[in-house]
C-alpha cells in the first residue's frame, strides 16, 4: 500500500530483523573478476557468488560465454574466482536467478550469427562444492527479450518487462521449477502498470519493480511498484509505492536484511555512484529511501547480489571503461521496525492532540504484548537527533485492529511536541523502544509536514532515457537513441547516425553479419553474381530488424580496397540492402569516403547492408588456364588452438597472395606463396591434385569468424580472386 494513501490508522510498526540503514560501513574492494564485464549477471546461492556472461573488456562478445564462481569467505568477503562451464553461445543483457539448487539464465542478447534477442533459458545444477554442472536448456520464454529483470520465490521464476520484437514490454511471466531443474511452460500474469526496461526486480515474498525506462523507451522513471505473490504463485494487483529519489536506468537492486538497496545506474547524463536503501514495511509497501554508503566510483550495467548481511557489486561501466572490480558492503543487522505514520500529512499549524501508534510483530519475532510502552521515544528526524519525545502513558490497548490475526499494541505521542521539531517537507521520523525481554528495536518512516502555504509534494519524476552506445565486440555495438538523435557503432567507420526526432528510446544494435548457413550465404552470393557485384566489406546487420524511422538515418559501412576485384573502382562502391524476401541486393544512393575507407547511405529502415561494387565490370577477368577449383579452410571451425589450413587449387598460378580479415573487415594476417603448386591428396577420393596449402598460426587471434581472400597471379597473364570464411573457437 502507498505510504501516502492517507489511511486513518495512525502508525503501524511491524518488527523484523532488518538493517538500520547505518552509514558506518563503506564498500570494500574484493577479489576482482578476470577482466572487465558489463551487461552480465551476479547471483548468490548458499555460500557462493556466480558471475554469468556479459561483454568482456579483453575478449569482447566472446567473453559472454564465460562463467565464474567464488566462495563467500566472511561478511562481505570472497575468495578467488574459478572458471565454470561456458554457455553454448555468448549471452549478455540477460537476467539470472538462483533457486532450488539451480542457477537460471534467462533471455538476453545472444551472439549467434550476429546479435539476436533470445527467448532461451539455460539452467545448471549447483554441486555440493558450489561448482556448476554443464548448462541445459529449459522452457524458453514466449518471446525473445533483453534488458529485462527476474526474481525467484517459492519454487517459481518471475520475469518482468524488457524489450522484445514488439518493442517495450510490460508483461510478467512465471514458470514453476521442476524437481530436475527444468521449468513448466511460462504463464502470463498481471501486467505491470507501465511497460519498462533497464529496470530492476527483487522479491521478499512480494515482487518489486524499480525505476527503468518507460513511455515507449523515451523516458526514465523513478516509479516503484509491488505485487504480493499468492500461495498459488500468481500475483495480486500491482500497487505504486514510495518512488526512488531520482529517475534511474541500468541500475541494480538487491534485498539485504529486509531493506531494498539500489546501487549506481544511469541518470540520463552520466553514471552515478549513489546507493539508497529503503525498508520493506509490514504491508509490503516500500518505506522511505535513505542514502547508503556510495560506491567507490560511478557504475551502470553492473550487477549485484545479496547475502544475509552483505551486499556485493560487480563489474559494469563507469561511462568510459568496463570494470573488473567487485565490492562488498557489510550491513549491520539489528531489530528494526518499519513504520506507517498517520496522519502521513501533518499540518504544522494543526491543533490535534496525539499521533497514534500501533505496534505489531510477526509471530516469529515477538509479541505485541511484550512492548514496553514507557520505553518508546521519538529520537530523531531526518537522521538528526532530537530531544526524546516519550509515548503517552494513556490510552493504550492490545487488539487486532487490521484483522490480520496479529495483535497490535496501540500507543500515542504528543502531536504538538512532534510538530515543534519539524520543518515543512519530508520528515523521516525515528522511533526507539524496548521489549520486555530487554531487546531494543527501532523504526523509521517518512511523513509530509506542511505549513498552511505548502500543501503539495512531488513523487513521480521522469528523465531522459538514452544510454550511450557501448561496444559489444570489435564488430558490434548497442545503444539507446533518444529524440535528440545520436550515433551507434563499434568504430568510426561502421555505424548509424540518427538525426533529431528520427527515433525515441529505440535500442539499436549494429553488428557485422555472422551468418554461417551455407544455403543463405549461397543465396546471397548467387544474387550478387546475377548483377556482377562483389563484396568490398563485411555485411552488417542493423537492428531491430525491420525498424522504421520518421526521418532517414545515415549508415556508414567500412570497405577494404584490397578486396575489390580487378577492374573495379572505389568510386563505384555502393551500399546495398539485402531484400531477403525477393532474394535481391538493392543499391542505395551512396557517398564514398576514400580517405576513411567507408561508404555512407541513407535509409528509412533496418536490415542487412553491405558495400558492394557497382554494376559494371565482372568480378574478375577470364584468364585462359587460370581458374580456381576447390578453395576451403580445414579444420573449420578450428577448435582449442588448432591451426586452420587454407587449401587452394589454382594449378596454373605461380604466386598466391593470402589475406585474412576479422568480421569487422580489419586485416589480421597476410602471406604469400610461390609456385608451382605441389601435389596434395586431400582425402576426397580424387587422388593427388596440384594445390597450395597454408597453415595459419592463429594463436594470437580470438574466437570469431574470419574472412580469407586469395589472389592468384600468373606472370604475363593477370590475376583472379576468391574468398571464404573460417571460424576459430577457443
Amino acid at each position: 500500500m502507498n505510504s501516502r494513501s492517507g489511511r486513518t490508522i495512525a502508525l503501524i510498526i511491524a518488527v523484523s530483523m532488518t538493517a538500520a540503514g547505518s552509514r558506518a560501513a563503506d564498500f570494500d574492494a574484493l577479489t576482482p573478476l578476470p577482466q572487465g564485464f558489463y551487461g552480465h549477471a551476479l547471483v548468490r546461492a548458499g555460500g557462493y557468488l556466480y558471475h554469468l556472461g556479459g561483454i568482456g573488456s579483453a575478449e569482447g562478445v566472446f567473453a559472454a560465454r564465460k562463467t565464474y564462481v567464488t566462495p563467500i569467505t566472511g561478511k562481505a568477503r570472497i575468495g578467488a574466482w574459478t572458471a565454470g562451464p561456458a554457455f553454448p553461445e555468448p549471452i549478455f543483457m540477460h537476467a539470472a536467478v538462483a533457486a532450488n539448487g539451480f542457477v537460471y539464465v534467462i533471455g538476453g542478447q545472444h551472439f549467434n550469427r550476429g546479435v539476436k534477442i533470445s527467448p532461451a533459458v539455460y539452467f545448471s545444477r549447483i554441486g555440493a562444492d558450489g561448482a556448476l554442472a554443464d548448462w541445459q536448456t529449459a522452457s524458453p520464454l514466449p518471446q525473445g527479450i533483453f534488458l529485462h529483470s527476474a526474481a525467484a520465490w517459492n519454487g517459481a521464476l518471475y520475469v518482468t518487462g524488457g524489450w522484445g520484437a514488439a518493442g517495450l514490454s510490460g508483461k510478467v511471466h512465471s514458470a514453476v521449477i521442476q524437481a530436475d531443474g527444468t521449468l513448466s511452460p511460462w504463464t502470463e500474469l498481471a501486467p505491470l502498470p507501465e511497460a519498462v526496461y533497464t529496470h530492476a526486480t527483487v522479491q521478499d515474498g512480494t515482487l518489486y519493480v524499480l525505476g527503468g525506462v518507460i513511455n515507449g523507451g523515451s523516458q526514465m522513471d523513478n516509479g516503484v511498484y509491488f505485487a504480493r505473490i499468492r500461495a498459488d504463485r500468481t500475483l495480486e494487483p500491482w500497487q505504486e509505492t514510495t518512488p526512488l529519489a531520482d529517475p534511474l536506468s541500468s541500475h541494480s537492486a538487491a534485498v539485504v536484511a529486509g531493506r531494498i538497496y539500489i546501487s549506481g545506474g544511469w541518470t540520463g547524463d552520466a553514471a552515478t555512484d549513489t546507493v539508497h536503501s529503503a525498508p520493506i514495511r509490514s504491508d509490503k509497501a516500500v518505506g522511505d529511501w535513505a542514502p547508503a554508503p556510495s560506491l567507490p566510483g560511478p557504475l551502470y550495467l553492473h550487477a549485484s547480489a545479496a547475502a544475509d548481511d552483505a551486499l556485493f557489486i560487480s563489474g559494469g561501466s563507469n561511462g568510459s571503461s568496463y570494470q573488473s572490480t567487485v565490492y562488498g558492503l557489510a550491513v549491520a543487522t539489528q531489530l528494526v521496525a518499519t513504520m506507517v505514520i498517520s496522519p502521513n500529512t501533518l499540518n504544522l499549524a494543526s491543533q490535534g492532540k496525539y499521533v497514534t501508534c500501533r505496534i505489531g510483530f510477526p509471530a516469529s519475532a515477538a509479541s505485541a504484548a511484550d512492548v514496553v510502552p514507557a520505553s518508546l521515544r521519538i529520537t530523531g528526524v531526518n537522521g538528526a537527533p532530537v530531544a526524546p519525545i516519550p509515548a503517552e502513558d494513556k490510552p493504550t490497548s492490545l487488539d487486532d485492529d487490521d484483522g490480520d490475526g496479529i495483535l497490535e499494541r496501540m500507543v500515542k505521542f504528543d502531536r504538538a511536541a512532534l510538530q515543534a521539531v519539524l520543518q515543512p517537507g519530508d520528515a523521516r521520523i525515528q522511533v526507539e523502544g524496548l521489549l520486555s525481554d530487554g531487546r531494543a528495536f527501532q523504526a523509521e518512516d517518512t511523513i509530509w509536514a506542511i505549513a498552511p502555504s505548502v500543501k503539495s509534494r512531488s513523487q513521480r519524476v521522469l528523465g531522459s532515457s538514452p544510454l550511450p552506445a557501448v561496444p559489444v565486440s570489435s564488430a558490434a555495438a548497442l545503444g539507446i537513441v533518444s529524440k535528440k538523435g545520436g550515433r551507434v557503432g563499434p568504430d568510426a567507420r561502421t555505424g548509424v547516425d540518427f538525426p533529431a526526432d528520427a527515433a525515441d528510446g529505440l535500442p539499436v544494435t549494429v553488428t557485422a553479419d555472422g551468418e554461417d548457413d551455407p544455403a543463405e550465404l549461397s543465396r546471397r552470393e548467387t544474387a550478387r553474381g546475377k548483377k556482377t557485384l562483389a563484396a568490398a566489406g563485411p555485411a552488417v546487420e542493423f537492428g531491430p530488424e525491420g525498424a522504421t524511422f520518421s526521418k532517414p538515418v545515415t549508415l556508414s559501412l567500412a570497405y577494404d580496397p584490397d578486396r575489390l576485384p580487378a577492374g573495379s573502382k572505389e568510386d563505384d562502391l555502393q551500399v546495398h540492402y539485402w531484400n531477403a524476401g525477393a532474394g535481391e541486393w538493392e543499391a542505395l544512393a551512396s557517398v564514398v569516403d576514400k580517405p576513411a575507407r567507408k561508404v555512407r547511405a541513407q535509409t528509412g529502415h533496418f536490415s542487412l547492408y553491405q558495400v558492394l561494387t557497382g554494376a559494371g565490370p565482372a568480378a574478375g577477368p577470364n584468364i585462359p588456364g587460370l581458374a580456381f577449383d576447390q578453395v576451403y579452410a580445414f579444420p573449420n571451425p578450428a577448435r582449442r588452438g588448432a591451426a586452420p589450413t587454407l587449401h587452394i587449387e589454382a594449378s596454373q598460378a605461380d604466386r598466391l597472395e593470402l589475406r585474412i580479415y576479422d568480421i569487422a573487415g580489419e586485416l589480421v594476417h597476410s602471406a604469400e606463396q610461390s609456385g608451382p603448386a605441389p601435389s596434395v591428396d586431400d582425402g576426397s577420393g580424387r587422388g593427388a591434385v596440384p594445390a597450395f596449402e597454408y597453415a595459419w598460426d592463429a594463436s594470437g587471434a580470438g574466437s570469431g569468424i574470419y574472412i580469407f581472400v586469395v589472389t592468384a597471379h600468373k606472370a604475363g597473364a593477370g590475376s583472379i580472386r576468391t574468398s571464404g570464411k573460417l571460424a576459430l573457437i577457443r
